[in-house]
C-alpha cells in the first residue's frame, strides 16, 4: 500500500463502494422482480375482500406490499427518475449525519485537572 497515493486509495474505496451499490442495486430489482406477480395477487385480493389466509393481511403489511409495487411500477416506468429520487433522499440523509458530525468534531477538547492525586 506503500506505493499507492491517498488520492488513488479513496478513488479506489469509492469505486468499490459504488460497484457494490450497483449490484445491490441490482440484486433488489432482480428479487422484486420475481415477486411483483406475488405482491400484485396479494394487493388485489386484499381489496377485493378475498377470504383466502394469504389475503389476511395486517395495514402495515398492506403498506408495506404497496410501497414495494409503487417503487417498481416507478422503475419501470422510469428508471432515472426512481434513481434520482432515491439518490436525493440518501444526498439528504448524508447532510444531516454530517452536520451531526460536524458540530460533535468542532466540540473543542479540554483538558481536566484534577487536584488529588491517583495511585
Amino acid at each position: 500500500m506503500a506505493g499507492i497515493s491517498l488520492d488513488a486509495r479513496k478513488l479506489n474505496l469509492a469505486q468499490s463502494l459504488y460497484d457494490d451499490g450497483v449490484d445491490s442495486w441490482l440484486a433488489i430489482i432482480a428479487e422484486l422482480n420475481t415477486e411483483i406477480l406475488e405482491i400484485n395477487d396479494i394487493l388485489r385480493g386484499y381489496a377485493a375482500g378475498d377470504t383466502g389466509k394469504k389475503y389476511q393481511i395486517s395495514a402495515k403489511q398492506h403498506s408495506a406490499l404497496q410501497d414495494r409495487f409503487t417503487f417498481w411500477t416507478a422503475f419501470m416506468k422510469a428508471p432515472d427518475k426512481a434513481v434520482a429520487h432515491i439518490n436525493n433522499g440518501l444526498k439528504k440523509q448524508h447532510k444531516k449525519q454530517s452536520k451531526k458530525t460536524e458540530i460533535i468534531q468542532h466540540t473543542p477538547q479540554l483538558a481536566v485537572f484534577s487536584p488529588k492525586a491517583k495511585k
